[in-house]
């Protein structure tokens, strides 16, 4: 079974859907099991959390407590995103996975998560402005030094292949 890695960072629009589809019946291989990867924005560092109470007039306790409370509900809609995503490519008839990944740099954690499972492809779905700095800055490079290819932008961007 070959391992295809799906980083989504929202749910999938229709044409969204349908392009990972399409983009996953056209890859190199017949028997094909997608992980499907969800950032969300994990803890804070306590200095930021001593600026934010700063700049707020308010206690670190309280900053914390808004932190806890904004992770939370980033987590929620991650997981809401997650099993939306799943879902459509399990009603299509693929093998899906799903994992929440908190994230701190997002290209760094993404190529973590592609060597860790051994995919063979690696699809992204990003809204334009992280397509554009992850896959034409930093992704496609880093991912071709652990020997991953293709990499795929998928809905919002042209398609774009890596060599």
């Amino acid at each position: 079974m070959t391992k295809v890695l799906l980083y989504a960072e929202h749910a999938l629009s229709d044409s969204e859907r349908t392009s990972v589809l399409q983009e996953l019946g056209a890859l190199p291989f017949d028997d094909v099991e997608v992980t499907v990867i969800v950032p969300f924005q994990g803890h804070s560092s306590r200095a930021l959390m001593d600026e934010i109470a700063a700049s707020r007039g308010a206690s670190v306790a309280a900053a914390v407590g808004d932190m806890r409370h904004d992770n939370e509900m980033a987590r929620a809609a991650a997981r809401r995103h997650l099993d939306h995503v799943v879902g459509d490519l399990r009603a299509a008839g693929i093998e899906a996975y799903g994992e929440l990944v908190p994230t701190r740099d997002q290209v760094k954690d993404l190529v973590a998560e592609v060597t860790w499972s051994h995919a063979e492809a690696a699809l992204v779905v990003a809204g334009r402005h992280r397509v554009a700095h992850l896959l034409h800055r930093d992704l496609e490079h880093r991912l071709r030094q652990v020997g991953l290819a293709p990499v795929i932008a998928v809905g919002t961007v042209p398609q774009q292949r890596a060599p």
